[in-house]
């Protein structure tokens, strides 16, 4: 019986290129949701990117946002890994950085004037740790070098030659998954991950029930049971096990 479906953004809802999630998909998450399965959207994205593109869903689904680091629904915290005060730090009067932004749940403090985009938080224009009041969950850098790729107090999630996304090392989809789980009484074998790249992978890890989608990854698929080409396809395939299943038609009380 499928109880849980999580499913990576982009590449995966969102398909590559473009800009909103089509009607199709929504209406499909719907579906899942009006049969009491329970829904959640994993992403290295942040919260208040995730749900202004999932407008049509967001008050009924799960978030894990920040690639791990932040479970959230309406607003509420389910559970956080946040950078301690070291991490911060180092991110102030540090040559390799050109500027940067940390991100809370809903503002984004800039350092350096930075022109990272503020991912429709409130912007807050800072130059010492302490102006920081909130939890940070992820940070974005514009950078001189990488040098900081090996440091203890960071996980890239993302990186080219002059930019990275940090975010905290004991997090990632896999670990929020579990967490997750344990909040809602539901364990790997009730529950169906949908992934696209190679941190899709530790959530896969977590579930019973996997699909991989495209040959972005060759790891992911090495850890996925099933393999297609786009989200419908993952949809079919998850429709087979949600139909050969038991599940039921009631609808959950979502708090």
């Amino acid at each position: 019986m499928i109880k849980l479906i999580v499913a990576d953004f982009d590449g995966t809802l969102l398909p590559y290129g473009e800009k909103r999630v089509s009607e199709n998909v929504l209406s499909k998450i719907k579906s899942y949701l009006d049969k009491g399965i329970y829904f959640a959207v994993a992403s290295g994205r942040t919260y208040t990117e995730l749900r202004a593109l999932l407008n049509d869903v967001a008050d009924r689904i799960y978030f894990i946002a920040d690639d791990g680091a932040l479970i959230i629904k309406n607003e509420k915290i389910l559970s956080g890994k946040p950078f301690d005060c070291n991490s911060i730090k180092s991110f102030f009067n540090n040559d390799s950085f050109c500027d940067a932004v940390l991100y809370s749940i809903n503002k984004a403090y800039l350092i350096n004037h930075s022109k990272i985009t503020t991912l429709g938080k409130t912007p807050c224009h800072i130059k010492r740790p302490f102006e920081v009041t909130e939890d940070i969950y992820k940070i974005s850098a514009n950078m001189n070098d990488m040098s900081l790729i090996n440091n203890k107090n960071f996980r890239i999630h993302y990186a080219n030659e002059k930019f990275a996304e940090f975010v905290s090392p004991y997090s990632n989809k896999g670990i929020a998954l579990s967490l997750l789980q344990l909040h809602l009484s539901i364990t790997k074998f009730e529950t169906l991950a949908i992934g696209d790249a190679d941190n899709d992978v530790p959530m896969m890890l977590q579930s019973n029930f996997t699909v991989s989608i495209g040959d972005k990854s060759k790891k992911l698929f090495e850890n996925s049971k099933h393999n297609v080409s786009d989200i419908h396809s993952a949809f079919e395939t998850t429709d087979f096990y949600v139909q050969n299943g038991k599940n039921n038609t009631k609808q959950h009380n979502f708090l």
